[in-house]
């Protein structure tokens, strides 16, 4: 881990490349190695050209690129020459041409004037589309190794000066640029290494995207953070061939993987089971599972499928974390097994309060631990009338540290609606017991019906492992026409014969109603790849609520009301 004395991204950087030059990212995929001792020095010259081309201090860059060295060169490039780097997503099944007009939000929000975007893109882009006074760079030739002469001298950023704004994917609301400095970034970053139990002897081997919070800080800047080789993979070749990425990650024996619930469930299906006896996966010290509900059945079926490869069950590490604060939020201890709280759905949801039964009880719910807080944060739960809770008692979470962001980028509204005395409002309901942290929920996603409450998660783990449900794909969410809502489960399915689709439609509202207690709900069966999901998997319930709300959509396969 860097020294204390370390108070920037960039003193990260020299730190590391003058400690572990010949380390840095693998990009099997592109077949090219970016070396710390490469990135410190190429960043200089990037910093450079961009000073030359008139960026100013404290001017926010959007970055518009794929995964792959330019990406790193171009964001430490950028806080070297003082500006603010603002990584944006590019997804690969959206329509390039009009992709100005999706941008163009969250251009306005963060006064961006400049983006940094590949050239082979750019055609694609529309250039003569972009914005009246957006300035356009060519990341090639931005990043392009040589010497720039005499050009202006880089900047040694502020700790308390913005070293990077993520704009969140928008699971839960429109994107809004998280705000955060350098010293929240380190902050962040040193609580991540002192409570995973991090070292320079780890070996990191992800896919997730550099604008997701858990690709950014999770891998890229831990990894540097440390000193530790890195192996990046993009999220298409994940989701393309979870069997080829599981056996380079075997290859090159990584120590740590890092991601969303979904990723787990990918790897079960995408995986047979004659290719697991040819992985060896144990080099794996923390498999890390984060950023949505953490399923308790996923977890055991992944430790059940790939213990015999070598995977241990205490490697299975899930946590609880945002980008409002820097990532990590609650880890548990290393080591340790995965702890469930076996619970009534029923009083979880109407009385907001835990009451413990047998895993094999009527309406029992598994919630996973996902541990204590990181050094350095306090946590506590909150009631709807404002009052800290005890133990057992279902609440909001609020979070209070140096990690925590200062605010949503130039929207002071936003920000002083979501801070509490102080406390960051994350949103998410949960509980506590023994000092372990449980999350059941998002308090706007809290589903209604004649005066009973619902947690979405709950209708989703009982309908996700149903034979004919594709790869787990089903949300829930109370939609419908204005003035007819009602509780919907939408799924994802390759069936397509009338007589199958009503099968699975039928027993999706029996498994609902038997382990779940609704009296009444909507099943729509939709094809596959039909749930509009994140940037990082994550399942997007307001987006299909919305299109509930709308004509009837050409993915509907089938509609059954019970």
């Amino acid at each position: 881990m860097t020294p204390e004395h370390i108070s920037t991204l960039v003193e990260a950087l020299q730190w590391t490349r003058s400690t572990f030059p010949t380390r840095g990212y693998a990009y099997p995929a592109l077949n090219t190695f970016l070396s710390y001792e490469a990135l410190e020095t190429r960043s200089e010259v990037v910093a450079r050209r961009l000073r030359a081309r008139g960026l100013q201090r404290g001017q926010p860059v959007g970055l518009l690129l794929k995964t792959g060295p330019q990406f790193l060169l171009s964001f430490f490039g950028v806080q070297r020459a003082g500006g603010v780097p603002v990584p944006l997503a590019l997804t690969g099944g959206r329509d390039l041409s009009g992709y100005f007009e999706h941008l163009a939000p969250i251009l306005r929000d963060g006064d961006i004037q400049w983006l940094c975007v590949e050239t082979s893109l750019m055609e694609l882009l529309g250039a003569s589309q972009a914005p009246e006074g957006l300035h356009l760079l060519s990341s090639e030739q931005l990043v392009a190794e040589g010497d720039v002469g005499e050009g202006p001298e880089p900047i040694a950023p502020e700790p308390e000066e913005l070293a990077f704004i993520q704009y969140t994917s928008g699971s839960t609301a429109a994107p809004k640029g998280v705000a955060i400095t350098h010293a929240n970034a380190l902050a962040g970053l040193r609580s991540i290494v002192a409570s995973g139990g991090f070292s320079s002897e780890d070996v990191f081997c992800g896919w997730l995207p550099h604008f997701h919070d858990m690709g950014l800080v999770g891998i890229l800047l831990t990894s540097l953070f440390n000193g530790c080789q890195a192996h990046v993979w993009s999220p298409y070749s994940f989701i393309k061939d979870p069997s080829g990425w599981l056996a380079y990650f075997s290859k090159v024996k990584a120590t740590i993987y890092t991601g969303p619930n979904f990723s787990y469930a990918w790897l079960c299906d995408g995986v047979e089971p004659g290719e697991v006896a040819a992985l060896d996966l144990s080099s794996v010290r923390l498999a890390v599972n984060g950023a949505e509900a953490v399923d308790a059945r996923l977890m055991e079926a992944f430790a059940d499928k790939f213990a015999p490869a070598g995977l241990r069950p205490e490697a299975l590490y899930p946590v609880y974390g945002l980008a409002e604060a820097v990532l990590a939020a609650t880890f548990p201890a290393v080591g340790e097994p995965v702890h469930v709280d076996w619970v009534d759905r029923a009083a979880l949801g109407n009385d907001r309060e835990v009451r413990r039964v047998e895993r094999s009880a009527p309406g029992s719910r598994g919630v996973v631990a996902l541990g204590r807080p990181v050094e350095g944060l306090q946590l506590r739960i909150v009631g709807e009338d404002g009052a800290v809770l005890g133990e057992d008692r279902v609440g909001e979470l609020q979070l209070l540290g140096p990690a925590v962001m200062r605010g949503y980028y130039r929207n002071p509204k936003l920000t002083a609606n979501i801070f509490q005395e102080g406390w960051l409002r994350t949103g998410d309901l949960g509980y506590q017991k023994a000092g372990r942290l449980y999350v059941v929920g998002r308090a706007k996603d809290v589903l209604k019906q004649a005066g009973e409450s619902y947690y979405p998660e709950d209708i989703e783990a009982v309908v996700r492992p149903l034979e004919g449900v594709h790869r787990g794909g089903c949300v829930a969410f109370v939609g419908g026409p204005l003035g007819e809502e009602r509780i919907i489960c939408l799924a994802e399915t390759g069936l397509r014969e009338p007589a199958e689709l009503e099968g699975l439609a039928r027993e999706i509202g029996k498994v609902v109603r038997r382990k779940v207690g609704l009296a009444s709900l909507e099943v729509l069966l939709v094809r596959k790849s039909s749930i509009a999901r994140t940037t990082s998997g994550k399942l997007q319930r307001h987006v299909m609520k919305r299109r509930s709300q709308g004509p009837r959509d050409a993915s509907l396969l089938f509609q059954l009301r019970l």
